[in-house]
């Protein structure tokens, strides 16, 4: 298996900048025991350093750093295609890493891509810590996050219209009778406790009273096990919901499936809304109601930001927050949009 300077940096214990001194062999001083023990990490590793990223250091390469939280999401997978082809678009390669939400990995590859000189990094952050994307700022490479803001951090933030798509799916529920109306959102964090605010704003505005003991979070890992435990949770309640709004493409997936199979009728009566990605939505029953995310556009937003100011072209630490439009189907149009094929198709 091919090791990396990550690997070599997990074993001998160590920062990725401290490998890279000691294998460059840098005037930077570096104790002994750590040089040695670095060494001995990369010779049991076989690490082969990369001469590409090295002789890219004395500048900026022209590669961007991409951070993401896991690809076991389909509209990741979106964002991620809408971010490689505008970069391709402008001749800049994609340096792809995965942290699988963990902040410590996330810190560990924001090193890396300083190491590596990138030209500018799109980061869709698990918490790392402040002063990892700011030495990337003071090495001069902008940063543009997605979705997740970092705390304090003075950058572009490109993130889908979340509190639109809620609300929109809540006036559609409340327009066909429900009051008693449940959700399964992202984790509990500082930024998705304000997309808890945004779910309550959305019931005040409507004039129905929210009912927080009917939500329920998912966890960062988008584990479908986990998501299978806190769906069930919610619909084996004595008093169950009328209706879920479920926003994520996984937690539709599992929502539906055990509504659709529930051995109590009461579960089976159940009225869901979904969320999940432009790209995907012809995959899902056409009776579903769906809240339609543009995470293609998403990417195509973050990724041209990014090049513009990798180009010079505005502030690096401007403090602005963009909104990718989320769009709202209901039943009837996602059957008339269908392909002919498939309309009249079971669910």
């Amino acid at each position: 298996m091919t090791a990396y300077i990550v690997d070599v940096a997990r074993e001998a214990g160590v920062s990725v900048a401290t490998v890279s001194r000691v294998l460059a062999n840098t005037d930077y001083p570096v104790k002994e025991e750590t040089r040695q023990r670095v060494l001995a990490a990369a010779e049991r590793l076989k690490y082969q350093p990369n001469r590409l990223g090295r002789s890219l250091r004395v500048g900026h390469s022209s590669a961007v750093g991409v951070c993401a939280t896991t690809f076991n999401n389909p509209t990741w997978v979106a964002t991620l295609e809408g971010i490689m082809l505008a970069c391709r678009a402008v001749n800049r390669q994609v340096q792809t890493v995965t942290t699988f939400s963990d902040p410590a990995e996330e810190q560990i590859y924001m090193d890396l891509f300083l190491q590596e000189r990138v030209a500018g990094v799109i980061s869709y952050s698990a918490g790392a810590p402040l002063d990892a994307y700011e030495q990337i700022q003071r090495a001069g490479a902008p940063v543009v996050v997605v979705n997740r803001p970092v705390p304090g951090l003075r950058a572009p933030l490109i993130e889908h219209d979340f509190p639109g798509g809620f609300a929109s799916a809540l006036r559609y529920l409340a327009d066909r009778g429900h009051r008693r109306i449940g959700a399964v959102l992202p984790y509990r964090s500082a930024y998705w406790g304000g997309h808890e605010a945004n779910w309550n704003g959305a019931f005040e505005r409507l004039g129905i009273e929210p009912m927080p003991h009917l939500v329920r979070h998912i966890d960062a890992t988008l584990q479908t096990d986990v998501i299978h435990c806190v769906v069930s949770e919610l619909l084996a309640l004595p008093e169950p919901p009328t209706a879920i709004y479920t926003a994520g493409a996984m937690s539709t997936l599992v929502a539906m499936r055990l509504i659709q199979f529930a051995d109590d009728a009461a579960v089976r009566d159940i009225e869901l809304v979904g969320t999940g990605d432009r790209r995907w939505e012809f995959l899902y029953p056409p009776s579903l109601p769906f809240v339609c995310l543009d995470s293609y556009g998403l990417g195509t937003v973050a990724a041209g930001m990014l090049n513009d100011l990798i180009d010079g072209k505005g502030d690096m630490y401007q403090d602005s927050v963009t909104r990718v439009a989320v769009s709202f189907v209901d039943a009837t149009s996602r059957a008339e949009a269908l392909p002919s094929g498939r309309r009249g198709l079971p669910d």
